[in-house]
């Protein structure tokens, strides 16, 4: 859940930092971020479509491939790539609360 954590925090961050925060694409700066806990992911693209589809492709910090993705909808979504996973979205202007749930554990990021 830690490498995942970190992901997720790339993305919330991705929505929040954009002039349209929900479209475009996003790639990770290893060097300017800070992952607590670590480790950082080698390398890490968020791509949000107009379609409201959340992609996220990369690589961990163990240099294994990382490919995972899910669709914003009012209610829970469920994401594609990673096993027993789920996410809530409430957007409001420009900021976006994440609920993530990773079978039993959950997290919530505001971005």
């Amino acid at each position: 859940m830690k490498k995942t954590f970190g992901l997720l925090i790339l993305c919330a961050l991705a929505l929040a930092a954009a002039d349209d925060p929900f479209v475009g694409t996003w790639k990770l700066n290893v060097a300017k971020s800070k992952f607590s806990p670590g480790p950082a992911p080698q390398s890490q693209t968020v791509t949000i479509g107009a379609d409201n589809k959340v992609e996220v492709s990369g690589t961990d910090s163990e240099g294994q491939a990382v490919n995972w993705s899910y669709t914003a909808t009012p209610g829970t979504a469920t994401i594609t790539g990673l096993p027993d996973a789920s996410v809530m979205e409430t957007r409001k202007g420009n900021t976006v609360d994440h609920t993530w749930k990773f079978g039993k554990a959950s997290r919530k990021v505001k971005a």
